[in-house]
């Protein structure tokens, strides 16, 4: 699967979102695969990439994350 999202952040007090005010708009893509191994275990492995500078990531960051649960 493919994702691309995008999004704003605003607060009541002012806090900067970003060095330049307190707002901002976060816009980011990336992809990702879902698994499972017989019927008790599955998992989802994703990646996003930031397209926009945020607070604590910058454009160009990419993250990852990985999942995997197991029933019983």
């Amino acid at each position: 699967m493919v994702f691309f999202d995008v999004g704003w952040a605003g607060n009541n007090y002012h806090f900067p979102c970003t060095a330049t005010g307190s707002s901002c708009t976060l816009a980011g893509v990336g992809g990702g695969i879902r698994f499972a191994i017989g019927k008790r275990i599955s998992g989802r492995l994703d990646f996003g990439h930031a397209l926009i500078d945020g607070n604590q990531k910058m454009a160009g960051t990419t993250r990852g994350h990985l999942a995997v649960n197991i029933h019983y």
